[in-house]
C-alpha cells in the first residue's frame, strides 16, 4: 500500500460551520491547516505534541465561537476570503457496527435512536440524505440489526422502534440500504473497505455528496487485507500507535474510492463519528455525558466493560471534525450524539457552494475537510 504523503496531520481539523450555514450570503470558505512535504512508513512512531485546546489556530485561520445555540464552536474553521451562498447539497452516512456478543445493548440504542433523533431531525430540514449500514442483519436478541419503518423497511406496529418480524434479508428502502456482513470486534474498517473495494458500498454512495462514516464498537481495529485489493494490501495492526493506525486506514480508504472520500487530506471529504469505549466527556467511565468534539485529546481510559477505548477511531474523529461518545452503559443512551450527528448533517448539506463544482482554495492554504456540495435530489 502506498504511504502517506505527510509528515503529520492537520493541527486544524473540519466541522460543519453552524452559524455560517444559516445566513443567506456567506463570507466563507472552509480552508483548515495542514502541513506538507515528507513520508511516513506507516511504522509505530514517536507521539506528536498535543495542540492545546486554546493554542491559535494554524496557518492564520480562526475559530468561530459562537454557535446558533449559543455553545461554544470548538470545530469550525473558517477564512474570509471569499462570497458564496449556501445552496442544498447531498449526505451521505455510512454506519459500521460491531455484532459481537458484548454489543447487545448497545446494538438496540443505535437500532432505536435512528428513527427517533437522525430521521426525524434529517427529515424536516429536507436534506438530502442517504444511510448505509455494514452490519449483520437479522433478530436484536443475536446481536443483529433490523431497522424499521420510516427509516428501514422492517414493519412496527407496537412503536417499540424494533421490527416486528425479521425476514431472511433486510428489507431496502430509499433513504437506507443495509448491507448483511457480520462484523467482527476488530475488523470493521477492513470489512469496509472490502465492500468499497467490491462495489457493495461504493455503488450506493454518491461522489458529489459528503461522506460520513460511523463506527460502533468496543474495541480496536486490528485487521488486515490482501495485496490483491485495489490499492495493495492494508495492514491495520493494533500494535501500531493509533495516529498511525489511523492514517493507514485513510490512504487505504482513498486509494480505493478517491471519487468518493478525497484523493489526498487536501481533499479529504468525509467525516469520521466514533461510538467507542473511551471514558465519558465528564471523565466518567459509565458512559453517558454530551459528544466528545474534535478540540478534545484521545483518550486513553475505557470505559466500564469495554475491551479498548478504541484510540485509533478518535484519531480518525479528531482529523476529520466528527465527535465521539461511549458505548457503555447498563442501559447506553445515544440520545445526545444522534441528535449532534443529524444536526452536523444538516449543515454539511448547506454549505457554502456557489454551483455543483467545489469552490476554489486559496493559494497558501489547504482543505482538510469535505468541500463536496450537490445540488442531486434523494433517489426515489
Amino acid at each position: 500500500m502506498s504511504s502517506v504523503g505527510e509528515s503529520r496531520w492537520s493541527q486544524c481539523p473540519w466541522a460543519p460551520l453552524r452559524t455560517l450555514v444559516l445566513a443567506m450570503a456567506l463570507s466563507a470558505v472552509v480552508a483548515c491547516g495542514a502541513s506538507g512535504g515528507g513520508t511516513t512508513s506507516g511504522e509505530d512512531e514517536a507521539p506528536e505534541e498535543e495542540r492545546p485546546a486554546d493554542a491559535a489556530p494554524a496557518f492564520g485561520v480562526e475559530f468561530v465561537d459562537a454557535l446558533a445555540d449559543g455553545s461554544r464552536n470548538e470545530t469550525a474553521c473558517v477564512q474570509q476570503t471569499a462570497t458564496a451562498v449556501a445552496k442544498p447539497g447531498a449526505v451521505d452516512l455510512v454506519f459500521v457496527i460491531d455484532n459481537s456478543t458484548s454489543m447487545l445493548g448497545e446494538i438496540a440504542e443505535v437500532v432505536r435512536q435512528l428513527n427517533r433523533q437522525l430521521y426525524p431531525v434529517l427529515e424536516a430540514a429536507g436534506t438530502d440524505f442517504n444511510v448505509q449500514i455494514l452490519t449483520g442483519y437479522g433478530e436484536r436478541r443475536r446481536v443483529r440489526v433490523c431497522v424499521s419503518e420510516p427509516l428501514g423497511g422492517g414493519t412496527d406496529a407496537d412503536e417499540d422502534g424494533f421490527c416486528d418480524q425479521v425476514g431472511t434479508e433486510p428489507t431496502q428502502t430509499p433513504l437506507l440500504f443495509h448491507k448483511d456482513v457480520l462484523i467482527g470486534s476488530n475488523n470493521g474498517l477492513c470489512l469496509l473497505l472490502s465492500q468499497l473495494a467490491t462495489g457493495g458500498l461504493a455503488d450506493r454512495l454518491r461522489p458529489n455528496a459528503i461522506k460520513n462514516i460511523a463506527i460502533v464498537t468496543d474495541d480496536n481495529p486490528n485487521c488486515s487485507l490482501p495485496a490483491t485489493t485495489p490499492g495493495g494490501a492494508v495492514a491495520l495492526d493494533q500494535r501500531l500507535a493509533p495516529r498511525s493506525l489511523a492514517r493507514r486506514f485513510e490512504a487505504a480508504l482513498q486509494s480505493i474510492a478517491p471519487n468518493l472520500f478525497g484523493a489526498s487530506e487536501e481533499t479529504r471529504n468525509y467525516v469520521f463519528w466514533s461510538f467507542v469505549g473511551q471514558e465519558s466527556s465528564a471523565g466518567g467511565l459509565a458512559g453517558g455525558g454530551e459528544p466528545i468534539g474534535p478540540m478534545s485529546p484521545v483518550s486513553g481510559r475505557r470505559c466500564e466493560g469495554a475491551v479498548a477505548a478504541g484510540q485509533a477511531y478518535q484519531e480518525l474523529s479528531i482529523v476529520t471534525g466528527g465527535y465521539r461518545y461511549p458505548t457503555c452503559g447498563a442501559e447506553p443512551n445515544y440520545e445526545s450524539m444522534f441528535r449532534k450527528m443529524a444536526e452536523s448533517l444538516n449543515e454539511q448539506a448547506k454549505l457554502p457552494c456557489a454551483s455543483s463544482r467545489s469552490p476554489p482554495r486559496p493559494k497558501a492554504k489547504r482543505w482538510t475537510g469535505p468541500r463536496s456540495c450537490s445540488s442531486s435530489r434523494r433517489p426515489g
